[in-house]
């Protein structure tokens, strides 16, 4: 059971690791040995038809070691997810059935509340969302893995979306890059596998990538710098960041309409 944020936020790092180290160690166990009973009710199936001569196969479904395995970095959170998404585009190393199932984690997160939105405005902005949006949609358009979107008009009119980042998701993003660099070392220190593809570097690398997208001004950075080298090109355009409302926590962009591009109908409609 995971201790509320307000009490978990006071205590120690090294205590917040060993009981986060616990609960990933649960929700593996947990995942294992419901593969395993899968299994034996497999093969409990498979004795049964053979003794009853069964010969029509029962619609009876069992998950995959692979969509165990999404299940998992799902229920282990942002960290995870995260991990599962890069690892969704390694073709030239993962089995196909693997990245089919990891590909599904590109898909939404469950969306946070508006109070924890607003809050974390507030407490990032110092105003309160009333008095820098005359709206401010309270249902977001999207939420991912760090943070969600909303919808939004500024006081002087201009329609913007807000990337809100997840309240306390820093400290726990940390403890997980901490503990997987733990097991890196461990696994390079005693198998030969983990030395040749190089776990601890790899991990060294998740961090650098993972932190640099919890900066919503970088992000926001990339968005100037591309629209500063496309200026001209009709056919390009890049969205308005607006600098007042934007930090490393909240990111306040120009709000444009658009296709994604994995919608291709639409675009060949376009």
């Amino acid at each position: 059971m995971r201790l509320p944020p307000t009490i978990e936020r006071f205590l120690p790092i090294s205590i917040r690791r060993i009981l986060r180290l616990w609960e990933i160690f649960k929700v593996f166990v947990k995942h294992i040995f419901g593969f395993l009973a899968d299994q034996w009710q497999i093969s409990a199936l498979a004795r049964r038809r053979r003794r009853e001569g069964i010969t029509e196969e029962e619609a009876i479904y069992y998950p995959t070691v692979y969509e165990r395995l999404r299940v998992a970095l799902e229920d282990l959170g942002p960290t995870f997810v995260k991990l599962g998404q890069i690892l969704s585009t390694r073709e030239d190393i993962l089995p196909r059935e693997l990245i089919a199932e990891l590909s599904k984690l590109q898909e939404e997160a469950a969306a946070f509340s508006y109070e924890e939105a607003k809050e974390q405005i507030y407490h990032q902005l110092g105003a309160q969302v009333e008095d820098i949006f005359s709206t401010f949609e309270k249902v977001p358009i999207a939420a991912a893995s760090i943070g969600q979107v909303h919808y939004g008009v500024l006081k002087s009119g201009e329609e913007v979306i807000i990337k809100v980042q997840r309240p306390d998701i820093r400290p726990k993003i940390e403890a997980d890059i901490s503990i997987m660099m733990w097991i890196a070392k461990k696994a390079e220190k005693y198998t030969s596998w983990a030395k040749t593809y190089n776990f601890v570097e790899r991990v060294r690398e998740f961090g650098r990538f993972i932190r640099e997208e919890m900066d919503y001004t970088t992000e926001s950075r990339y968005c100037d710098t591309f629209r500063a080298n496309f200026e001209g090109y009709p056919a390009v355009y890049v969205p308005k960041i607006y600098w007042e409302y934007t930090n490393p926590y909240i990111m306040v962009m120009e709000y444009v309409t658009g296709i994604r591009i994995r919608e291709h109908e639409k675009l060949d409609r376009a």
